[in-house]
């Protein structure tokens, strides 16, 4: 298995630094390219929003306290 390629994060899952680079370079130059499908984009966005709104109403629910003063501070 050779460390610092695409194929090795993809095929082999290997999260070592030099195959995360590659990966992360590979995808740069697909964004730049415009080669990134842009529902992608709005479906990764949207699950975002979903994880931020779901966190957001954990802590209401469980920590009203925490929740009083994240609200304080924002106002």
């Amino acid at each position: 298995m050779k460390h610092g390629s695409r194929s090795t994060y993809v095929h082999y899952k290997c999260r070592c630094e030099e195959c995360r680079a590659a990966q992360a370079a590979y995808q740069r130059e697909m964004y730049a390219a415009g080669k990134v499908n842009a529902n992608y984009k709005n479906k990764m966005n949207k699950l975002s929003r979903k994880r931020q709104q779901a966190a957001a109403r954990w802590v209401k629910e469980n920590r009203g306290d925490v929740w009083q003063e994240i609200c304080q501070i924002v106002s």
